[in-house]
């Protein structure tokens, strides 16, 4: 459901996951909301571990977020290794994200000649130092979605089309 509102360019969709933070040990049930005007808000709980079965506070906890009851169940692990880095005025986070893999019951795939770059900052901001290094070395900003495309890889028969322009620039990366 939450790909497919993806693919379908449903405005006001959620995500609903868990995040394990291997170095430190911290794991939270984050629910993702994006809204009809591009702007994406997450809250998260911290929680024991990543579950198979919501717990009853974890179930209360995504009916506050999205409003309704859902049976959730894992779909896919996604596993990379992240560097992070922080400029000196605390307003800009780089995050590089590299070894992606992921599964989904025994079906496994990786992306692992590629490394994701993403700037995380409040705004967009034409004086980021990556982005003008990037931009130097031909190297162009595209949106993607690590979720979107184990998504894809997972399963043989979902719709992707939205996705297959970007699908394609990546299996080409992966290949080099």
């Amino acid at each position: 459901m939450f790909f497919l509102n993806h693919h379908n360019g449903r405005v006001n969709r959620h995500k609903v996951r868990f995040r394990e933070y291997v170095g430190s040990g911290l794991v939270f049930l984050e629910v993702k909301f994006k809204n009809n005007k591009g702007k994406t808000s997450k809250s998260r709980i911290k929680v024991d571990c990543i579950e198979s079965i919501l717990s009853n506070k974890s179930k209360k906890y995504v009916f506050d977020n999205l409003g309704k009851s859902m049976n959730l169940l894992p779909q896919q692990f996604i596993n990379f290794d992240r560097i992070t880095f922080v400029d000196n005025f605390l307003s800009e986070r780089l995050t590089i994200d590299f070894n992606l893999s992921f599964s989904k019951k025994s079906d496994l795939g990786s992306f692992e000649n590629i490394v994701i770059a993403e700037i995380k900052s409040e705004r967009s901001s034409s004086s980021s130092i990556f982005q003008k290094l990037a931009k130097e070395q031909g190297i162009f900003p595209i949106r993607l979605s690590k979720y979107c495309l184990s998504t894809i890889k997972l399963e043989s028969n979902i719709k992707y089309n939205r996705f297959k322009e970007k699908l394609l620039f990546v299996n080409k990366l992966n290949k080099q």
